[in-house]
């Protein structure tokens, strides 16, 4: 009985992120999809607990230095395999060469989605690069 119901969850899970999938491909021909690299880092596997997300990402050369921001989007799922919280996250990172990063920042913030709409996942993505951009200024 107790794994029938586990699984009825996951697959609770597994339809909440072919929706959000389904989401994603509204938002790729659209700024900032169509502009940045762009990753399904969704951990779509029985190992542990699963997650929809997708990360968009930007580099910049420059003469001596590159500079790499990304944004993120993740929907956690509880033990039980149901759909959880949305979280936001950025990340700013900038090196020369072949050397370690010289900066580093990373931050996030919890989302009150409950069905996030085409523009929900746009306007996200542009207020985290925004804030990933914005770190290398500090």
């Amino acid at each position: 009985m107790a794994v029938a119901f586990h699984r009825m969850m996951s697959d609770s899970f597994a339809l909440r992120m072919a929706e959000l999938d389904m989401l994603l491909e509204q938002c790729r021909e659209h700024s900032p999809f169509a502009d940045s690299v762009i990753r399904d880092t969704s951990n779509r596997s029985g190992r542990d607990w699963p997650w929809w997300s997708v990360e968009i990402e930007r580099t910049e050369v420059n003469v001596q230095e590159k500079r790499r921001i990304s944004a993120e989007i993740r929907l956690n799922s509880t033990q039980e395999g149901e759909p959880g919280s949305f979280e936001a996250i950025w990340m700013a990172r900038a090196w020369e060469g072949v050397s370690a990063d010289s900066f580093r920042a990373r931050g996030s913030w919890p989302l009150a989605w409950n069905r996030p709409a085409p523009a929900d996942l746009q306007a996200t993505m542009i207020a985290l690069l925004n804030t990933a951009q914005g770190s290398f200024v500090k």
